[in-house]
């Protein structure tokens, strides 16, 4: 296992072990590839990479046997980030774009940002939660995730298959604080178990639709 927490500067990032904390107080880090390593790999823990002033590139895959958490900044994850089945977070101050593929198999996934997050690379996740005063626009293809809930300025989410707007990480139903609610599966079933809130419109499609909580719109 590797644990660097220090006073590190460094500009690429690889490696592999048991488990790996990578913390850098200044600069933007890239996860890369080195001499003998290709990006980040815990063949039996977490993977966690701190950078406090600067932002994060993940340019090759991460996996773990454990979790995954990353925070900085600002994200660009063009590469995969997969764990066994445990937690991903991707936290980052300001905004967070997601071009790779987040699988947490039958874990969660959680994006948290202060700006904005977008995806064009699929999420696949037992459950999803979004959280901060962000703007979320999640319509990568291939997104597929069981449970949904989520806060910020406005969510905008596509999937194919079922999805139920529920309670995720201490987060429940959907709340767009500034603007639209708009989530649309395209060939399944949604539930709505959990509230639904917007400061302006409501938009739910899909082939099935079942509301067992409140859809509150400020749109006239």
């Amino acid at each position: 296992a590797y644990a660097l927490e220090g006073d590190n500067w460094v500009y690429t990032l690889a490696g592999f072990g048991k488990a790996v904390t990578f913390k850098q107080a200044n600069g933007s880090l890239t996860i890369g590839s080195g001499t003998r390593a290709q990006g980040l790999t815990a063949t039996g823990g977490d993977v966690r990479i701190t950078v406090d002033g600067g932002g994060l590139t993940v340019a090759d895959n991460i996996s773990a046997a454990g979790s995954v958490a990353l925070q900085a900044t600002s994200i660009t994850a063009a590469a995969k980030v997969t764990t066994a089945g445990a937690k991903v977070t991707l936290e980052a101050a300001g905004a967070m774009h997601l071009y790779g593929e987040v699988d947490a198999g039958t874990g969660t996934v959680v994006l948290a940002s202060g700006s904005s997050v977008n995806q064009t690379g699929a999420i696949k996740a037992d459950s999803l939660a979004l959280r901060g005063q962000a703007v979320f626009q999640r319509n990568g293809s291939g997104n597929h995730v069981r449970a949904l809930a989520g806060e910020g300025q406005w969510i905008e989410y596509t999937q194919a298959e079922d999805l139920t707007i529920g309670t995720v990480d201490g987060i429940h139903g959907l709340t767009a604080t500034a603007a639209f609610v708009k989530v649309n599966v395209t060939d399944g079933a949604l539930k709505i178990e959990q509230a639904v809130s917007a400061n302006a419109a409501v938009e739910l499609s899909a082939a099935a639709l079942e509301l067992d909580a409140t859809i509150t719109s400020a749109a006239r």
